[in-house]
């Protein structure tokens, strides 16, 4: 009773397999945002200052990074895509746990991803409000 209640709480296959879909649509729309907060970056923020430069030097490092985790998430994702749809061609019994906790590792590094950007962002929005650079 105990293992048909778990698995009618649990996502079935099928639905681990669109929401890692939806997520690998969701990591090449954060990439064309970072692409374009690095261009607003490059054309807005001066480099006159020490201070200017700091921020702009600061913001490429964490562009860099999310950069970094965007490659290697999304070639996590494909891979795990691929690996759900060949285990869902199967149609037979599989181990769940091994796929669920190979979901549940690369959820916790796309909110690791989203956490990133959106504290790029938010320091970026401050930047952008106390120096008037939308106004140039």
């Amino acid at each position: 009773m105990e293992t048909k209640t778990k698995q009618i709480l649990e996502p079935s296959l099928v639905s681990l397999h669109i929401e890692t879909k939806n997520w690998i649509e969701d990591i090449h729309f954060y990439f064309d945002e970072l692409t374009f907060l690095n261009d607003l970056i490059r054309k807005k923020i001066g480099s006159t200052t020490y201070r200017d430069q700091e921020h702009k030097d600061l913001y490429r490092n964490v562009d860099d990074m999310l950069k970094k985790l965007y490659g290697e998430l999304l070639s996590e994702l494909n891979a795990h895509e691929a690996y759900l749809s060949d285990l869902m061609d199967l149609k037979q019994n599989v181990n769940d746990e091994d796929y669920r906790s190979r979901h549940e590792a690369i959820e916790r590094k796309l909110y690791a991803l989203e956490q990133g950007l959106r504290n790029l962002k938010k320091s970026l929005f401050k930047y952008v409000r106390e120096n008037d650079i939308g106004r140039s």
